[in-house]
């Protein structure tokens, strides 16, 4: 038997395919839509939220820290020396941080245990035993001491944070300015 052939123009065969094809594809790419918008919406969200988060926190390049350039005036060195002039021990300088740590780390401030830890000083070496003792903590302004707050905070010493938590109406403002100033730093 012998084949047949049928009278089908060549202009009408690549027409009919590439009409199916061309369907065929455009619904692959809108049954695939929904997610590629949704994996570009989260990519955009990454970007965006790592951008305030790094705002926030001050990581970003541009994003500069109030107390940088006023903590730099202390060095290491000159603590080092001081803190031999101090009145308390080195136990004593750990519990008083861990205080005033206790007593900013929570919703609200609690200047009235500040105050109380402050009026213990002596001397300046008395507080910059206790700046050293609290060391670098994260600080997470706003968001207080819970689990995520890590996520948006960075380590900070004692006077960034006692210049975070305390204006000038507190208590307690008064007698901080005093030791902090005496110590070296800005406040």
């Amino acid at each position: 038997m012998a084949k047949r052939k049928l009278p089908i123009k060549k202009e009408t065969l690549t027409k009919t395919l590439n009409t199916e094809n061309m369907a065929k594809a455009g619904s692959a790419v809108m049954t695939a839509l929904p997610f590629i918008l949704m994996v570009g919406g989260a990519v955009a969200v990454y970007f965006v939220g790592k951008k305030l988060v790094n705002g926030i926190t001050g990581t970003a390049g541009e994003a500069k820290d109030f107390l940088t350039k006023q903590e730099q005036n202390v060095s290491d060195a000159v603590i080092e020396k001081e803190i031999l002039k101090a009145t308390i021990s080195k136990t004593e300088a750990r519990r008083m941080a861990q205080g005033l740590y206790d007593s900013m780390a929570e919703w609200e401030t609690d200047e009235e245990r500040i105050k109380q830890i402050f009026d213990r000083f002596q001397n300046k070496a008395d507080f910059l035993i206790v700046y050293k003792e609290f060391g670098l903590r994260p600080y997470g302004g706003i968001f207080g001491d819970w689990w995520g707050s890590r996520k948006f905070s960075s380590d900070r010493n004692l006077v960034y944070w006692l210049k975070s938590e305390l204006s000038e109406s507190d208590v307690c403002y008064e007698i901080v300015k005093k030791w902090v100033t005496a110590a070296g730093f800005g406040f």
